[in-house]
This record gives C-alpha cells, sequence and structure tokens, in this order.
C-alpha cells in the first residue's frame, strides 16, 4: 500500500517517496537514483548536427546575413566570397588567377552536384507518372475514388529542359486547401451562370459577372491546371 507524507498537500500518496499515485515525479522529492538525476542534454539545433557537427556549425556560419539587397534578399557569407573571388578574378588590375582558379573550380563542383540532382529527380518523376498515370485513369474512367497517392500524376510537370515542376498538393493540408478553393470556384461559376440566366445581356449584369469573372481568374491561377474552369 502506498505511505502518505504529510508534506504532500492534501496527504498525496507516494510511491517510493519521490512520484504520487500515478507514478508521476513530485517536485522538489528527492531522485530514486543514488548517483543523482542525470544531466540534461542540449537539443540538437537542426538534423545535420547529428550527421556532422563540425559540417553544421561550417555551414551556419556561412549561412550568416553581411548585406540586404534592394529587392529585400539576404546576402550571406557564402555569397560575399564566392562573388569576392569572382570579382579578384575578373579585375584586371589585382590579377588574382588563384582567385578566379578557385570560382571555377567551386562553380563546376556545385554544378555537377546540381545536373545529377535534376537527373535523379528526373528520373523518379518519370517512373513515378508512368506507375500513377494509368491507376489515376483508371479510376477516373470508371467513376471509382481516385488513389491517395500525392501529388496527382498530371499535377508533376517534366519541363522541356529536363526540370520538374509540381503545380498540385504534396501534402494532405495541400488538398484541404484545393478543396476549399474547388467549392469557391464553384460557387462563382454557378453565381455567373445564375445572373446570365436571370438577366441575360442586360447591362445591368455586366459589371457583377466582370467582378466575378476576375475572382475567378484569381482561384483558377491559384489551382493545378487540371482543375481549372472557366467561362465562356
Amino acid at each position: 500500500m502506498a505511505d502518505f507524507d504529510g508534506d504532500a498537500p492534501g496527504g498525496t500518496p507516494l510511491h517510493s517517496g519521490s512520484r504520487d499515485v500515478r507514478g508521476r515525479f513530485l517536485k522538489g522529492a528527492p531522485t530514486a537514483n543514488p548517483r543523482g538525476a542525470p544531466p540534461k542534454r542540449a537539443r540538437s539545433a537542426s538534423l545535420t548536427h547529428n550527421m556532422d557537427p563540425m559540417a553544421d556549425m561550417v555551414m551556419r556560419l556561412a549561412r550568416l546575413p553581411v548585406a540586404q539587397r534592394g529587392d529585400g534578399t539576404i546576402v550571406d557569407r557564402s555569397e560575399r566570397a564566392l562573388d569576392e573571388l569572382f570579382r579578384r578574378g575578373m579585375d584586371s588590375k589585382l590579377n588574382d588567377t588563384r582567385a578566379l582558379t578557385e570560382f571555377i573550380r567551386i562553380t563546376h563542383a556545385a554544378g555537377a552536384i546540381e545536373q545529377k540532382y535534376r537527373k535523379d529527380v528526373l528520373g523518379v518523376s518519370l517512373a513515378y507518372k508512368e506507375y500513377w498515370g494509368p491507376i489515376f485513369e483508371t479510376a477516373e474512367q470508371f467513376g471509382r475514388r481516385p488513389p491517395s497517392a500525392l501529388p496527382h500524376p498530371e499535377d508533376v510537370v517534366i519541363n522541356s529542359d529536363g526540370t520538374v515542376t509540381i503545380v498540385g498538393p504534396v501534402d494532405r493540408e495541400g488538398v484541404k486547401r484545393t478543396q476549399a478553393l474547388i467549392v469557391m470556384r464553384d460557387h462563382i461559376l454557378l453565381g455567373i451562370l445564375s445572373i446570365q440566366q436571370e438577366h441575360g445581356g442586360a447591362e445591368e449584369a455586366r459589371k457583377p459577372i466582370q467582378f466575378l469573372k476576375r475572382r475567378l481568374a484569381k482561384l483558377n491561377r491559384e489551382l493545378p491546371p487540371r482543375l481549372r474552369k472557366s467561362t465562356y
């Protein structure tokens, strides 16, 4: 049976002198660990810190802001250093060939990494569209509920330069927002149709219809191309 500590408010039942009846630690109670409570570990600031603390520190320092452009964007240390290498290498008075060589080396390495990344993304996107495309088409053809896979295969756009653009929702929150936009779009279409049926081509119908069409155009820009609708 649990003991009762008179110092605890209301005679709270304690277990081992440091926990209440629900097993929760009591504030100020002595710890059951004879060596004392273990020291608290500092929470990692980022995932990369756990993988490579030194690299994480270097990148955090490299991303520190040093200036601000006229459009409000930030210039960080790494961008300023790369720009300085280019400036010194192209300055005819300095003639710093080492700076220019280093600039070329860095940009060449970064370009190779970017090219590999784009190639990998393109391969994954093509495989995704090839697999899920027919499944979505079959579901639509037979009036079945579409798969829950995201993004929709038609929202994965392969550009002419080999890059990939996703123009639709990629998570459940995005789906909810898209569904809300569809509801608003359908209400606008219904409003335009009702005004046209009631007033026809009368002058008093022109302004409200133009207003609704502008709202419709704005909504269409926020929707994936496959879900856009317009009036004729």
